[in-house]
């Protein structure tokens, strides 16, 4: 149980009546003559009991504060309400030592986070930084061992004998593919330093529905996607580009996952605080790879008539970074040997 004292003071700040609460907290005796006590050094040692008081008695204004009082078992903080009662003044008072000392720690732990913030900033920045600065470099000599692979197959340099020409086609198709994953690095490091924007609203149905429209080109037999169902208020908070290119990812990766022919099945379902984005992949390729091992990819084997169809990109792992960055996150479950599922999950806007 709080104790609360009380004190009555005059105008001069001189103590005329305490309670034994008062006595208690003031580390008096529980008995005894009030003799010339005052205020100021009896319920603390600041200057402001030198004014106050008065002030109270004239103006009629009620006050309140928090003051330090020196005790045997170390300082005190007391918090005080000081009301007019004509030529006197009515204080009333209780501990909030507990709470000073939290309120600092609180205060300590704010700044302490404020501070892991900013450096988390500066390395994300620096992080950025370097890995488009890398991946601008690593562009260069695929392009120089592709363009001296292409002369050396069309004869530039003599003609070539079946035992040459077969290892350096196997060169030409790998350094190609070197070339299309740097390609994929240099585009998603550019991304990384346009995702910076306040996060914001939009109804995550409608954003699935932008990322898939059109997708793919005639004439190439793909899976398909089915109307997407909706459950409960979709709307999310996310970064706009970080957003779009996450479902991006997932249309293009789920495509390259499912069998032509069959069905991609997306629905959005709202769960307390988050919103759900789960595509359910009724027929998955053959010899396909584990779908949670595919979380940890950025690079993801494209066939040349993947890539013509529109589904060339990183693999699974930059649309779960960005997941993670949105607050969120991204997981792939197997239901059975050929079927499977990606789930995108993101904060609610409520």
């Amino acid at each position: 149980m709080v104790e609360v004292g009380y004190a009555l003071l005059d105008r001069e700040g001189r103590i005329l009546r305490l309670n034994l609460a008062a006595r208690h907290l003031c580390s008096l005796p529980a008995a005894g003559d009030l003799g010339d006590l005052r205020a100021r050094g009896t319920l603390g040692p600041g200057a402001d009991w030198g004014w106050i008081p008065a002030q109270v008695a004239d103006l009629g204004v009620p006050t309140a504060f928090v003051s330090c009082l020196p005790s045997p078992g170390g300082t005190r903080y007391l918090h005080f309400d000081l009301a007019s009662r004509g030529e006197e003044v009515a204080v009333t008072f209780f501990d909030v030592t507990e709470e000073v000392a939290f309120l600092r720690q609180q205060a300590s732990t704010i700044a302490a986070a404020g501070r892991s913030k900013e450096r988390l900033e500066q390395f994300l920045t620096l992080q950025e930084d370097l890995l488009f600065s890398l991946s601008h470099d690593l562009k260069t000599p695929p392009v120089v061992i592709q363009g001296f692979a292409e002369l050396l197959l069309r004869g530039r340099y003599g003609a070539l004998g079946q035992e040459q020409e077969k290892p350096l086609q196997t060169i030409y198709r790998n350094v190609l593919t070197l070339s299309s994953m740097v390609d994929q690095l240099l585009d998603f490091s550019r991304l990384l330093r346009r995702i910076h924007s306040p996060p914001s609203a939009m109804p995550l149905s409608r954003a699935w529905a932008d990322a898939a429209e059109g997708f793919g080109r005639p004439g190439y037999l793909l899976a398909t996607f089915s109307p997407c169902r909706v459950e409960g208020d979709d709307t999310v908070v996310a970064e706009r580009n970080a957003l779009s290119y996450a479902l991006r990812n997932l249309v293009t990766n789920s495509l390259r996952l499912a069998r032509p022919g069959t069905q991609v099945h997306p629905s959005v379902t709202r769960r307390g605080a988050t919103i759900e984005l789960t595509l359910e992949l009724e027929v998955l390729m053959d010899e396909h790879p584990s779908l949670p091992r595919l979380l940890d990819g950025m690079f993801q084997a494209t066939s040349a008539a993947q890539t013509e169809a529109g589904l060339g990109g990183p693999g699974l792992a930059a649309a779960r970074y960005l997941a993670t960055v949105m607050g969120g996150g991204l997981r792939a479950e197997e239901t059975s040997p050929d079927a499977g599922r990606l789930i995108l999950t993101l904060p609610s806007a409520s």
